[in-house]
């Protein structure tokens, strides 16, 4: 049995770790594809931060007022997770109360842990609305997950649905 599993290593699972290995926890982080994986698979080429450097200290140096891209926050993921206990390619599965612990089920057996830290992200999993089905099939559709820039769309007018940091960006 081990102290922890953090299940996940994007920035808050790999903050986590950091955080357990400076009190000295025994850890590990499960990661069901590669450390900081929707970072890589589901940005568009011309995403950024939308907080400055000053904000986001744990992936390393920066100028105080940058706004990272994609690419460099993924570079700097995988540094951080080059330095943790981080187990990619490892899906859990599920999670089970076990005695004074818990049990993790994954593909590759079972990890059993005194406490757990759930560090999945709550954005991964595109979220269509139920009228989007019903448009024409005319009508070209791209979740944030999928686009990568203008060059995928059709001619013609645009319409962006949203207006948080990605409809903001993408716009």
């Amino acid at each position: 049995m081990i102290d922890c599993a953090v299940v996940g290593a994007g920035p808050a699972g790999l903050a986590a770790s950091a955080a357990l290995a400076a009190r000295g926890v025994d850890h590990v982080v499960l990661e069901r594809d590669r450390a900081g994986e929707s970072w890589r698979a589901q940005r568009w080429d011309s995403f950024r931060l939308n907080t400055a450097g000053w904000m986001n200290r744990l992936l390393g140096e920066q100028a105080r007022d940058a706004y990272a891209t994609g690419s460099e926050v993924v570079r700097r993921i995988e540094r951080l997770a080059a330095a943790c206990p981080v187990r990619e390619g490892v899906e859990v599965t599920r999670l089970d109360r076990a005695g004074e612990g818990y049990t993790l089920r994954t593909g590759g057996g079972d990890v059993v842990a005194r406490a757990v830290v759930v560090a999945t992200g709550d954005q991964n999993q595109p979220l269509v609305p139920a009228l989007a089905r019903r448009l024409p099939a005319r009508v070209a559709q791209y979740h944030t997950a999928s686009y990568r820039g203008p060059g995928q769309l059709p001619n013609g007018a645009v319409l962006v649905v949203g207006s948080a940091q990605s409809g903001c960006q993408i716009a």
